[in-house]
């Protein structure tokens, strides 16, 4: 009896690994005709089929399980156009101060300026310089550039605008008797725009001569309360911690959504979005992921191309070049980067 049972159950253990087997043929064929969404199936069933080898309490097969589910974890990089990245050193800010814990990272003018909560710190190649205080009582909410007047924007829960311009720190005013408050900030010309998802609101200020404008209020009524992120390259795209996109023109909601997106998806505070006038492309930050999400930015889609695997990083921000290239990548206390 005992006999007849380890038979039967090595026969459907070579049956599983059989069907792993030839889903994986299978898949690799729809890859090379360009199928993504029928090798998945395949794969997907290839690795069902190795884990009931896996589950099973017999040892046998275990070099063929072995070779599957590497062959499985290959096939899926290809199927979501997935890319796995060794990040190079660029700065260690450790060095410079202890227990950092930094949370944005600006380019402007080729040169790196990462904050944290209080500082803000520039560094020229691997040189990180003393860190500026932004203020002594409050707290940094995020950072923005404005390369076209060399000037550097922090947001704070002042809440404030703070300016950084070669060094000099300039805690500004505005027309209001008082800023509104915000998570995220970003500029575009001569505008600074501050989400606000508590108010449901995108606040847009104009920089005047020596301050800056009263609040005017850009979104028509939106539903801006899961918003984290946004960026502007003349419509405002906007990216929820549920891994939703919206995007606004001129005030009003026009449609726009993700298309065909990886199998795994993405949620989280953590997420961050970035695009510019000059890029062609959407990128999201996936921190709780380790990845890199790129998007074609369609007028109607935001359409997804490819993903980099960056490894076991503990990313707080990051920032694109100009040209959609090269990302810096920020931990708490280093600058790592890498090509797109």
């Amino acid at each position: 009896f005992i006999f007849s049972f380890e038979s039967t159950e090595k026969k459907e253990l070579r049956e599983s690994i059989s069907i792993a087997y030839e889903s994986l043929e299978q898949a690799e064929t729809f890859l090379l005709q360009g199928e993504r969404i029928k090798a998945q199936e395949f794969l997907d069933k290839a690795y069902e089929s190795a884990q009931k080898v896996a589950k099973g309490k017999s040892k046998l097969f275990r070099s063929d399980l072995a070779l599957i589910l590497a062959q499985v974890e290959d096939k899926q990089l290809q199927v979501e156009n997935a890319k796995k990245v060794t990040p190079n050193l660029v700065t260690d800010l450790g060095l410079k101060e202890d227990n950092l814990r930094a949370q944005g990272i600006l380019e402007l003018k080729g040169n790196y300026y990462v904050n944290d909560a209080k500082k803000v710190f520039k560094t020229v190649s691997n040189i990180v310089e003393k860190g500026l205080s932004a203020s002594e009582k409050e707290t940094i909410m995020a950072e923005a550039s404005r390369p076209d007047q060399n000037l550097l924007l922090y947001l704070t829960n002042g809440p404030r605008i703070i300016e950084n311009k070669e060094g000099v720190i300039t805690p500004m005013n505005t027309a209001d008797e008082s800023w509104k408050s915000g998570i995220d900030i970003r500029t575009y010309g001569r505008y600074s725009y501050v989400l606000d998802p508590v108010n449901n609101q995108i606040w847009k200020y104009e920089r005047k001569r020596t301050n800056y404008s009263s609040a005017v209020a850009y979104s028509d009524g939106t539903d801006l309360s899961r918003a984290i992120s946004f960026s502007i390259d003349g419509s405002i795209y906007i990216l929820t911690d549920e891994g939703t996109i919206m995007k606004l023109f001129r005030g009003k909601k026009v449609d726009y959504d993700f298309k065909d997106l990886p199998s795994n998806g993405f949620s989280g505070k953590q997420l961050r979005l970035h695009t510019t006038a000059e890029l062609d492309f959407i990128y999201i930050l996936d921190p709780e992921n380790q990845r890199i999400l790129v998007f074609v930015k369609g007028d109607r889609y935001a359409t997804y191309k490819k993903q980099i695997l960056y490894g076991d990083l503990d990313v707080r921000n990051f920032s694109i070049d100009e040209l959609g290239q090269k990302v810096h990548i920020l931990t708490d206390d280093k600058i790592y980067n890498f090509s797109l």
